[in-house]
């Protein structure tokens, strides 16, 4: 089953870490492979946290995502080529964009290497995959260890962009550095009582609350720093299209 994201896009941005220098990173390096006369769909844009940065450093950037609710945060922050979409069935000619991109989406799709075949069909140039990751003690992963214990987390769709990388070695790995970012535990505490986060939109009430009593017992401090670690990998898009034909299709 699919997260309801329309539930979720009016609290999306304050719940996901997205720094102006972690964003500046990524645009940069976006503008050494593809250069800054290109164009570049990104798939699953959600509120457009990418997106704006991207524009405003001279990519023609297009957004795809599922969500109408999603689309309707990113078009109110005055991105405008935004299309509500399927990764799996873009209505987009080949060859349409220099690249498409993919940030923590994989994991979200059971389709995933339908999607990887679609975003390389309408690339000319690369298929780019961004992954950010968090250590054990990140409140997010200290919830999911909670569900799992109880039985309840759900199984990932499809693989995290790193688990892609490491089942098909990327044509170049570029490590974007480490990002700490501060929380304070009544925000956290907030943020996951109004299951803000995929894995938590198909528990009911009462579980909800168990859950919800055992993570504040657990998270104690006031102020929490999270360090999250982020990547970016390229594909040419034959070869990620032809490793994707055989997880979808062998």
């Amino acid at each position: 089953m699919r997260p309801d994201f329309d539930r979720l896009a009016d609290i999306y941005d304050e719940t996901r870490c997205c720094s102006p220098e972690l964003t500046g990173r990524v645009v940069d390096h976006l503008k050494e492979l593809l250069g800054t006369d290109s164009s570049l769909l990104e798939i699953g844009a959600g509120t457009g946290r990418f997106l704006a940065p991207i524009g405003r450093a001279g990519i023609a950037a297009f957004g795809a995502d599922i969500s109408v609710e999603m689309i309707r945060r990113a078009r109110s922050k005055g991105l405008k080529d935004l299309l509500l979409a399927d990764g799996c069935h873009l209505p987009f000619n080949d060859e349409s964009f220099d690249g498409t991109m993919i940030v923590n989406v994989l994991h979200l799709v059971g389709e995933w290497g339908r999607l990887l075949t679609e975003a390389a069909r309408v690339s000319r140039k690369a298929v780019i995959a961004v992954d950010i990751r968090t250590d054990d003690s990140d409140p997010y992963n200290i919830m999911r260890k909670i569900f799992e214990r109880n039985g309840m987390l759900p199984i990932n769709c499809g693989p995290t962009e790193k688990e892609l990388a490491d089942s098909c070695a990327p044509d170049s790995k570029i490590d974007l550095g480490s990002f700490t970012e501060h929380q304070r535990r009544e925000d956290l505490i907030s943020a996951f009582d109004r299951r803000s986060y995929a894995f938590q939109t198909s528990i009911d009430d009462s579980a909800h609350e168990e859950l919800m009593k055992e993570f504040s017992e657990t998270l104690t401090a006031d102020d929490i720093a999270v360090v999250r670690s982020v990547e970016m990998f390229l594909w040419r898009p034959r070869r990620i299209a032809l490793f994707a034909l055989e997880r979808t299709f062998g």
